[in-house]
């Protein structure tokens, strides 16, 4: 496992002994209300139990929330392979065949693509949608390419 898979899990871990510990904190400072009086018990409340639970519950979401980026990063490389292997047309048969998606996941990864601009939309003669990556480029296509400042 590599040092940022354990800093996050360690991370994850980290916040929800917090968040348990925070909430046992504030039952006790509830329950010590009673003895100690209110003032006390809101003290230990609002000072040591509340932020500490905070605290904790921020390093566990954190945690969901880089957890969801990375899977869509891993998502978009693996449908970018995809659509290199097929010469940057693609349609959405061709990515739930070739990938673990289905076609109702192809179809929203490919639309996605499409609606960012990355991906033209276009019809063929038998009504199949299909999706031409215009930046996938051959290499002969990249070394036929002229500088900019010739245009």
């Amino acid at each position: 496992m590599d040092t940022m898979k354990k800093v996050k899990k360690t991370r994850l871990y980290v916040g929800i002994a917090l968040t348990f510990f925070g909430l046992i904190g504030m039952s006790a400072e509830i329950e010590s209300i009673s003895e100690d009086g209110l003032s006390q018990g809101l003290i230990g409340i609002l000072f040591v139990a509340i932020p500490i639970i905070a605290v904790g519950l921020y390093l566990v979401l954190k945690h969901f929330k880089d957890v969801k980026k990375i899977k869509n990063e891993y998502l978009e490389r693996t449908v970018l392979r995809i659509v290199k292997e097929h010469n940057g047309i693609i349609t959405v048969t061709d990515l739930a065949a070739d990938s673990d998606l289905s076609i109702t996941e192809s179809e929203t990864v490919l639309e996605d693509f499409a609606m960012k601009g990355y991906a033209v939309r276009k019809l063929t003669d038998q009504g199949a949608t299909v999706y031409d990556f215009k930046t996938v480029l051959s290499s002969v296509q990249k070394e036929q390419a002229k500088s900019i400042y010739d245009y």
